[in-house]
């Protein structure tokens, strides 16, 4: 079961046990945490029925918004289908009427992780990890800390904090994956190694592990052991996995001058990721190196047109945040002076 999955499920065992009458650190019980319409309304957005199923949902969760159990639920169904800024109003709403439930940090956290802002993150997870250390959701929240310590590169703080994960979940792959990748960029290689041959041998086993491993060993100068493990990635794993091994096989073989080789497991990723820019950019510079110059001049435009895209998206995502910043708590616009 994915992490979300297994949150999910704790927080929907709780709602339907709170909502049986069972209370939570003296908390009211919540109501009909369960309701069918709700089920309903989540059953039409995954059928792609989305805008009037969203309609649906906000309704009947503006209807019940006095029950937190409830706001909960509704948080943790959108967390679940990654639906990041739907999920947070109802998660914080959530906490703020459930302060001592740990699961409600927890959310809060992934929300904050996954829309790019570690550093809020990191204020609300610090404290809960303080004081849900018994919490059977400890082991999550010790996770996001990592993560979010990992990308304001905390680097050997979050290795202490996945190592906790690990110790609580030891026989959870994602774990072992993030340790690993941590490792990884703290050029811990050894360490590093150690964790993806853990991530890899667990079942399930991590989708990404057998590759990562092989881009491991072949940065400590053993190509020899990396090669047939990214030969075995391209037939291992879901599809996007295999894209991504298909990647870092070609710009192996790329680096190595093994050109004819690599080519084709370039053009394998930019058919099946036709937005990925470093596939182009690296299949540019094989067709070039193949004499091929009139190919890799059309890569390399489709390259430069996708950067382009790229440096745009993160001007916007820049001056959103400082928009953010510069807004008023009260949310009211300051009058221009005259």
């Amino acid at each position: 079961m994915s992490r979300r999955g297994t949150f999910a499920r704790l927080v929907v065992a709780w709602v339907g046990a709170v909502g049986a009458g069972a209370p939570l650190h003296g908390q009211a019980p919540a109501q009909g945490g369960l309701d069918p319409a709700l089920r309903d309304a989540f059953a039409r957005f995954d059928a792609g029925d989305r805008d009037a199923a969203r309609a649906a949902v906000e309704a009947l969760a503006a209807a019940k918004r006095a029950d937190p159990g409830y706001t909960m639920l509704v948080g943790t169904l959108w967390l679940m289908r990654a639906e990041w800024k739907q999920a947070e109003p109802h998660v914080r709403a959530a906490l703020q009427k459930l302060p001592d439930f740990a699961p409600a940090h927890n959310a809060l956290a992934v929300v904050l992780l996954q829309t790019s802002r570690p550093e809020e993150a990191e204020k609300v997870l610090r404290p809960a990890v303080a004081r849900f250390a018994a919490d059977p959701v400890f082991g999550e929240l010790a996770f996001h800390l990592a993560m979010a310590c990992a990308m304001v590169n905390k680097r050997l703080e979050a290795s202490d904090w996945f190592e906790k994960a690990i110790a609580l979940s030891p026989g959870n792959a994602i774990n072992h994956f993030s340790l690993a990748e941590n490792e990884l960029n703290l050029h811990r290689l050894e360490r590093a190694e150690q964790s993806f041959r853990r991530a890899m041998e667990l079942d399930p086993p991590h989708p990404d592990a057998r590759w990562k491993l092989a881009v491991t060993l072949a940065e400590a100068g053993r190509p020899a052991d990396a090669e047939p493990l990214f030969a075995a990635a391209l037939s291992s794993g879901p599809p996007k996995s295999r894209l991504s091994a298909a990647y870092r096989f070609g710009v192996f073989l790329f680096e190595r001058e093994r050109h004819a080789e690599a080519l084709p497991l370039l053009q394998s990723v930019t058919k099946g990721k036709p937005d990925d820019r470093m596939a182009w950019n690296y299949q540019a510079r094989t067709l070039r190196a193949l004499g091929r110059k009139e190919e890799a001049a059309a890569a390399l435009v489709r390259y430069r047109e996708l950067q382009a895209a790229a440096d745009r998206d993160e001007n916007e995502f820049l001056l959103s945040l400082i928009r953010d910043k510069l807004a008023p708590p009260d949310g009211k616009v300051v009058p221009e002076r005259g």
